[in-house]
């Protein structure tokens, strides 16, 4: 899991790699169960309810969180 940075938010990236994609969550969706934000997938695109909103080349990794 990793600890990223999209559209001048912070995020939780759902995941063992960033090349792969996952689940993008705040921390009280990932905390609570909840609904995701978005997700990246394996091929770079970054979707929200079907809709394109950013690429991998949009996020900032702060760091690997090991959980």
């Amino acid at each position: 899991m990793f600890r990223i940075k999209f559209q001048d938010n912070e995020y939780l990236l759902i995941g063992d790699d960033i090349e792969t994609g996952g689940a993008i969550a705040t921390q009280e969706e990932w905390d609570n169960f909840a609904e995701n934000y978005a997700h990246l997938f394996r091929d770079g695109r970054i979707l929200r309810y079907g809709a394109e909103i950013g690429t991998r080349e949009d996020i900032e990794v702060l760091g690997y969180i090991d959980d």
